[in-house]
């Protein structure tokens, strides 16, 4: 197995050295064969948090993002797209597990931010928006791909969303500058707020920086 410099003496030690030349061929290629998969839904993740970032860095602007003057109808163009990676993200998470523990230094490249940042941006649609400015339609597929994320997130890594720290008071002052009707009309999910908060502790954050104003 090496230069040649020490050879076995006997036949049955030159079984055991062919089975370690064997067991070596086999555990590099297993690294080879998992390792390039996981690096690639690590960048995947990467694009698709800046993609959402350059939308929009907290949930105010995201929605002013899907905003055109008159409704929300912009949600229908791009949530179809949205939709389908985050699905591929939480399915990525369940092939390889590993994928949770990759942190992101910087807010803008962090998936649970981004991902909280448009779950967000859609609680307030439906509870703080006039429906008639928005169609469940274009909302709520995209909000349960979310909630297949949260899902996967509870049943592999075992969070269940202790107490939470009180999210920052929202201002909607931008969106009433904007001229979209404002009403409030259900309460938000406290549960669903807390496995947020129990998710971006996990990674080092806080609602900080989901509402961030930039």
């Amino acid at each position: 197995m090496g230069l040649g410099d020490y050879e076995p003496a006997h036949a049955n030690w030159g079984v055991v050295s062919s089975f370690f030349s064997f067991l070596g061929l086999v555990f590099i290629s297993l690294i080879v064969s998992y390792a390039l998969p996981v690096l690639t839904r690590v960048i995947e993740k990467k694009q698709f948090s800046m993609y959402v970032h350059h939308m929009g860095g907290n949930p105010q602007d995201l929605l002013l993002y899907f905003w055109n003057g008159k409704d929300f109808s912009r949600i229908s163009n791009i949530g179809d797209s949205l939709r389908q990676q985050i699905l591929m993200i939480a399915e990525s998470h369940k092939a390889y597990p590993i994928l949770h523990y990759y942190h992101a230094n910087q807010s803008k490249n962090s998936l649970v931010i981004c991902l909280c940042i448009i779950d967000e941006a859609l609680d307030l649609l439906m509870t703080q928006v006039t429906q008639d400015q928005w169609d469940e339609k274009d909302v709520l597929p995209l909000r349960k791909a979310i909630d297949v994320y949260l899902q996967t997130m509870k049943n592999l890594y075992r969070y269940k969303g202790g107490t939470a720290s009180a999210p920052p008071i929202i201002d909607l002052s931008k969106l009433s500058a904007a001229h979209v009707r404002l009403e409030k009309t259900k309460n938000q999910e406290s549960e669903r707020k807390a496995l947020w908060d129990d998710l971006l502790k996990a990674k080092g954050w806080s609602w900080h920086e989901v509402y961030t104003l930039r």
